[in-house]
């Protein structure tokens, strides 16, 4: 992707209310229908549906790969598919989180998601960089109050530092998201591991009971996708048993 410049911020907010209209399958994924509302957020909204579609069309791609007997109907993957001569839709969506911190640095969701979209993308030290400054950041004032951001910003930090190896921090990061939200779900074994790697064998007993303790059935939750809303009388309904992490958890056979 290009270098991102801070001058090309105010033309994509700008631009917000056109691009509806080239690219309609954008109401789907939450794209802001108009053009009120604090500049960061409107534009992190923005990203977020550029980041979701893109999310959807790297399933459909990974699905038509490895079905290549069964294409998927072409109708709905031509709805998916970006405007010729456009960036890619993950680019798009880099563009925007980063059009919205220059509104907004202070915006804790915009540098969540960013780090999640570097994440996805290879760009490691960035993410990490990125979910370390949501770590010292408070929330939005509309944010969900059954999420935990900062908890969910050190697990992502732990799981990058595992895989590049600096397993010391990534063992202090998970150490300290645990101290926030007592479970991660299925990804909270990812934790006990590494403690027993390192020989601390006592606290990754008491982790692994504490992963025990989860349901077995699970699904991630996409805390990039989870935003403050536009405006306060739009906050969006989540059930009062959701756990403050990146999991929600269910139980049960229904």
């Amino acid at each position: 992707m290009p270098e991102f410049i801070a001058a090309e911020a105010p033309l994509l907010r700008e631009k917000i209310a056109d691009i509806i209209q080239s690219y309609p399958v954008l109401r789907d994924f939450g794209f802001p229908s108009g053009v009120s509302g604090e500049d960061g957020l409107v534009l992190l909204h923005a990203g977020a549906a550029f980041h979701a579609l893109a999310t959807i069309q790297d399933v459909v791609s990974a699905y038509e790969k490895s079905h290549s007997d069964y294409a998927v109907d072409i109708a709905y993957s031509s709805r998916l598919s970006a405007p010729a001569g456009t960036l890619s839709t993950r680019d798009t969506a880099e563009k925007y989180y980063r059009a919205a911190l220059v509104y907004s640095p202070e915006l804790a969701e915009a540098h969540f998601s960013l780090a999640r979209l570097l994440w996805d993308s290879g760009q490691l030290a960035e993410a990490v960089a990125l979910y370390r400054q949501v770590t010292k950041m408070n929330p939005h004032a509309r944010a969900l109050s059954q999420i935990d951001l900062r908890a969910s910003a050190f697990w992502h930090m732990g799981e990058i530092l595992e895989i590049v190896g600096s397993e010391t921090e990534a063992l202090d990061a998970y150490g300290e998201a645990v101290k926030l939200v007592p479970s991660f779900g299925a990804s909270h074994e990812k934790y006990p591991m590494l403690l027993r790697k390192h020989g601390h064998l006592e606290q990754a007993i008491d982790q692994f009971d504490q992963a025990m303790g989860c349901s077995h059935r699970h699904f991630g939750y996409f805390l990039e996708f989870c935003l403050p809303p536009l405006e306060s009388q739009n906050a969006p309904q989540v059930p009062d048993t959701h756990p403050k992490s990146l999991m929600r958890l269910t139980s049960g056979d229904q």
